[in-house]
C-alpha cells in the first residue's frame, strides 16, 4: 500500500507501487524500478494454458535498454514457460511447447518513454504480437500444446526467476 492505495496481487514485492503522476487511463499505474520489484500471484490453473487460446494484454511506458523481464511464468531454474520482455527496445513474447521454447519479437521498438498497447495472443496454432493494434509478428505452432507449470505468474519479473527486474 502506499499513499492509501492498494496493488492487488497475492505478493508486492520491493517497492513496486501505485504511481499516479504517470498513467495511461484510470488516474494510475504500476511503477517497477528495475530492483527487485514485482506482482505475482500463486500458482494457479487459470494460466494454465494447454492448447487453448490466450491474449495478454497491457500498456507500457518505458526508456528500458538492454534485456528485461516484462512477466510471465518461469521457474525458479529459469526454465521458461510464458514469457514476456524486453529486448533493446523490442518486445518479445515466448511459450515453452511440448516441442522446444517458441517466441516471437515486435519489428518496432517501445523503449521511448510514450504509452504503447502490447498483445500477444495464441489464437489456434498461431502465436501473435500486436504492438498498439498492429500485428507484428506470428509464428506458427501447430498441434504444440503449451506446456503448464507449477510456478507464480508474475509482472515485473517472469515468474519465479530472480533476475532482470524491468523498469
Amino acid at each position: 500500500e502506499t499513499n492509501g492505495k492498494t496493488i492487488k496481487g497475492s505478493l508486492v514485492n520491493g517497492d513496486t507501487r501505485v504511481n499516479t503522476a504517470q498513467s495511461k487511463f484510470g488516474g494510475a499505474s504500476a511503477f517497477f524500478d528495475g530492483s527487485g520489484d514485482y506482482l505475482a500471484t500463486s500458482s494457479r490453473a487459470d494460466f494454465d494454458m494447454g492448447s487453448g487460446d490466450f491474449t495478454i494484454d497491457f500498456w507500457l511506458k518505458t526508456s528500458q535498454t538492454g534485456t528485461t523481464f516484462i512477466g510471465g511464468q518461469t521457474v525458479a531454474a529459469g526454465n521458461e514457460y510464458t514469457r514476456l520482455m524486453l529486448n533493446n527496445g523490442k518486445i518479445q513474447g515466448g511459450i515453452r511447447t511440448n516441442i522446444t521454447f517458441r517466441g516471437i519479437e515486435s519489428t518496432s521498438t517501445v523503449n521511448d518513454s510514450i504509452w504503447h498497447h502490447v498483445a500477444f495472443v495464441r489464437d489456434g496454432s498461431t502465436l501473435r504480437l500486436f504492438i498498439d493494434g498492429t500485428q507484428e509478428n506470428t509464428f506458427n505452432v501447430g498441434s504444440e500444446l503449451h506446456q503448464d507449470v507449477v510456478a507464480q505468474f508474475a509482472i515485473g519479473r517472469t515468474g519465479e526467476y530472480n533476475d532482470q527486474y524491468f523498469n
